[in-house]
């Protein structure tokens, strides 16, 4: 009997824990390259605790492919354009065949992390819209 209350708690963590998690949905597939999105919270060691969307990139073609895209973020309905240098969102990755690659919360800033709220600090500040613009497949 105790290895069964022992066997429901764990189970209750586990699925508690998922819920943090969201689920891989694809938001856009252009060329054989697809793109995910996955809404988590994070709370790595040397920023504050936040919600982030993370990207997963993966080239489903039979050869490497070149990918680029600029990134467009929007903040309660405002599109984020101040103090952005030229280039500044324009990210970068080449992927062997059947290769992905994924971003995570031990890396939070880059191209496949992005930022959406402050789970700590009382802020407005939300981001409500991403997009990526501009988006080019070459296959080697």
């Amino acid at each position: 009997m105790k290895s069964f209350f022992i066997l429901l708690i764990l189970s209750i963590s586990s699925i508690s824990l998922s819920q943090n998690e969201g689920e891989w949905q694809l938001f856009k597939s252009v060329s054989g390259v697809d793109f995910y999105q996955k809404e988590t919270d994070c709370t790595p060691d040397n920023i504050p605790s936040q919600k982030g969307v993370l990207i997963k990139i993966i080239n489903t073609n039979e050869v490497s492919a070149s990918i680029s895209w600029e990134l467009d973020v929007w903040y309660n309905d405002v599109q984020h354009k101040a103090n952005i240098r030229d280039g500044e969102n324009e990210y970068h990755f080449t992927l062997d065949s059947n290769e992905k690659v994924e971003g995570s919360c031990n890396v939070p800033n880059g191209a496949l992390y992005i930022f959406k709220e402050f789970i700590v600090f009382k802020d407005d500040t939300k981001m409500t819209k991403f997009e990526f613009r501009n988006i080019k497949i070459q296959k080697d």
